[in-house]
């Protein structure tokens, strides 16, 4: 198996900010930065609220159902300490406000900013 692979990952973490790229000396893993957390708060905020008002007008009953179900879900992985399953159905959450207003373009862009958050919020549920 080529390295180029798990070099262009490392790069990659590297540039996200996530690990830190010694050569020749050590590839360590950052420390949770605040900034970097607010930062991407920030943008998924701005996006979500936008996408948040097209689905008002635009949700059909069956979107609600299917919003309130996740909700419910979300609720029993919290009360069971599921702690995985309620990010992914919390994501879920999300990505279906998305597509069902039409946005399916704005959950990529949330998904690919919201690392630093995911770090924070694994920890704090």
């Amino acid at each position: 198996m080529s390295r180029q692979p798990v070099r262009d990952a490392f790069y990659r973490l590297s540039q996200l900010g996530f690990i830190q790229i010694r050569p020749q000396r050590a590839t360590t893993v950052t420390p949770i930065s605040t900034e970097a957390v607010m930062q991407a708060y920030f943008i998924r905020s701005a996006l979500e609220q936008a996408t948040m008002r097209v689905a008002a007008l635009t949700l059909q009953p069956s979107d609600w159902d299917g919003l309130e179900r996740l909700i419910d879900l979300q609720e029993a992985a919290s009360r069971e300490d599921r702690r995985s399953d309620f990010h992914a159905l919390d994501d879920q959450f999300h990505r279906d406000i998305c597509a069902a207003a039409g946005k399916e373009f704005v959950w990529n862009l949330v998904r690919d900013n919201k690392g630093h958050m995911d770090r924070a919020r694994f920890l704090s549920l």
